[in-house]
């Protein structure tokens, strides 16, 4: 009986083994463009490309939908300066390299992620300009100081200012402009090992076979 079970447990573990349905799973990953990542979330749904949404040519839309089937995408956040992608596909040929630059593409070229920006842009510009209208009235009480003028005090507050302009700078110039920061570098297949499935159906036949030991002894009794 013991070998039997046995025998029976490594032949339903190679039959699971070959009866899974293989996907391959890669992950890349973008900046997040200063865009709120919930928000960006609730903007983005690769299942439903078309001009109203991606500012694309339609036969560009057309072939990024058809490349699209192929694959499931799901989001996963990392951190607060990166989004990360996992993709699925169902064929060992799939071209996940082509497809992130896909939807690089689709978020870059997303409408509703361009316009949720735009108040904030405009706001920033405005900092901006009044930052550097600041410096330029601190340069002047440098250049033509007075009496009550401490230049050492004015220096400070320009350099203030001006380590607050630079990144100002940097996030107006990297708001809304995505990224491959880490690119696909392998892509893995979710097919478990033999051995596992062999293993849980040896656990299984143990069970049933501790189960009919200890019914044996009541019958014979």
């Amino acid at each position: 009986m013991a070998i039997i079970l046995v025998v029976l447990a490594v032949v339903g573990g190679i039959i699971h083994y070959n009866l899974q349905t293989i996907s391959y799973v890669s992950n890349f990953k973008t900046n997040n463009g200063f865009v709120d990542y919930s928000l960006f979330k609730s903007l983005t749904d690769f299942t439903q490309i078309s001009e109203d949404v991606y500012d694309l040519p339609t036969e560009e839309i057309n072939a990024i939908t058809a490349q699209l089937e192929d694959y499931r995408i799901s989001f996963l956040e990392e951190t607060t300066l990166s989004i990360s992608f996992t993709v699925v596909s169902k064929t060992v040929d799939a071209d996940h390299k082509a497809l992130q630059e896909s939807i690089l593409k689709l978020i870059n070229h997303n409408r509703f992620i361009t316009n949720s920006y735009e108040d904030d842009m405009i706001m920033m510009e405005k900092k901006l300009a009044f930052l550097q209208d600041k410096m330029n009235q601190l340069d002047s009480l440098v250049m033509n100081p007075t009496e009550y003028t401490d230049v050492n005090d004015i220096l400070n507050d320009s350099y203030d200012l001006y380590i607050e302009q630079l990144d100002l700078e940097e996030k107006i110039n990297s708001t809304g402009k995505f990224d491959i920061i880490k690119p696909v570098t392998e892509i893995k297949t979710n097919k478990k090992p033999a051995a596992i499935y062999i293993a849980l159906y040896l656990v299984l036949v143990g069970f049933i076979f501790l189960l009919l030991s200890k019914k044996e002894p009541t019958t014979n009794s």
